[in-house]
């Protein structure tokens, strides 16, 4: 008889320290989720992360026209406009990159 109450005391026990401690973690949770993460942040780093955040909503205050056409920047601009160039470069990156892990050089005495 004593026995089954020392368990259920013991399961009692442990079964509410398991809730109040995840209510606790819930609510220091919540807590830092409505600070935005910044509750522990040094003021430098605060600061980092605004500048990061305004940098996003930044936009180029004008668009430099093409150059004049019929001159060697004008072909220039337009075969970096082309839509297949940016490709053209990635896939040059990629067998440049390829090239370079399988290179290898014996090692010396």
């Amino acid at each position: 008889w004593n026995y089954t109450i020392a368990f259920y005391f013991v399961a009692f026990i442990l079964l509410m320290w398991a809730v109040v401690i995840n209510i606790f973690i819930g609510i220091i949770a919540d807590y830092v989720q409505l600070s935005r993460g910044l509750l522990f942040l040094t003021e430098e780093q605060r600061q980092w992360i605004d500048t990061k955040q305004r940098i996003v909503f930044v936009e180029p205050v004008a668009v430099s026209p093409p150059p004049l056409p019929r001159t060697a920047r004008y072909w220039a601009w337009r075969l970096q406009q082309h839509r297949w160039f940016r490709r053209g470069i990635f896939l040059c990156t990629t067998l440049n990159l390829l090239a370079m892990c399988t290179y290898t050089t014996e090692m010396g005495d």
